[in-house]
């Protein structure tokens, strides 16, 4: 089969139709720019932290459910963990309430990973240090049960993956949608040709291979 010569056919075969060109490639396009678009922002907006924070894809949260890290307990594994370059708490507690232990308001912490360090390296000496502080505060560490999560894991859940694989079936799902349009326009394109409705040539028998 000489698929060079099938190309240039069909490419003169399309070049004497230009609308009905225009309006596949369009379709295509179309299909195509929604996805891209679609799943660019969504991805960035859910999957890859805030856009504007300097280094957010190198962020590790560190909390219970999305809140409750008592202060001295991030004071401690700020101390002992060697795998970030810096650490940062959030709070909207009293000051006079900070050094109680057994206070965890709605806080959380953050650490930004230094250079080289990897997530799971990160998150297995981070839940390591919080398993020690848990022996050694049973009575209000063990209630915490603090974890270390990415951004993902922290702000979306344990759904992050259902999320993730969705988008990808969206898409592919619109894509489908697109190629299906294109082949029905082709389809009526063909039944035209049948009943020789293209008196310029455009469906000459070389568009069939």
């Amino acid at each position: 089969m000489n698929w060079l010569g099938d190309v240039r056919s069909g490419f003169r075969a399309l070049a004497k139709n230009p609308g009905f060109t225009a309006v596949a490639v369009a379709m295509l396009a179309l299909g195509i720019g929604i996805n891209a678009t679609v799943f660019t922002v969504a991805d960035a907006v859910l999957f890859k932290g805030f856009p504007t924070v300097a280094g957010n894809d190198r962020l590790l949260y560190i909390s219970h459910g999305g809140c409750c890290i008592s202060y001295p307990d991030f004071q401690d594994i700020r101390a002992q963990a060697k795998s970030f370059q810096g650490m940062g708490i959030t709070h909207g507690m009293e000051t006079a309430q900070v050094l109680d232990r057994g206070n965890t308001g709605t806080w959380f912490a953050f650490g930004r990973l230094r250079d080289g360090v990897s997530f799971a390296g990160a998150t297995a000496e981070t839940e390591g240090i919080i398993r020690r502080l848990e022996t050694e505060y049973p009575v209000t560490d063990r209630r915490e049960h603090l974890v270390a999560q990415n951004f993902a894991q922290f702000f979306i859940g344990a759904n992050a993956a259902v999320i993730y694989g969705s988008m990808w079936g969206a898409v592919g799902f619109v894509l489908l949608i697109a190629c299906a349009n294109l082949a029905n326009l082709m389809l009526a394109r063909a039944a035209e040709c049948l009943d020789g409705g293209s008196p310029n040539g455009a469906c000459a028998p070389t568009l069939w291979r």
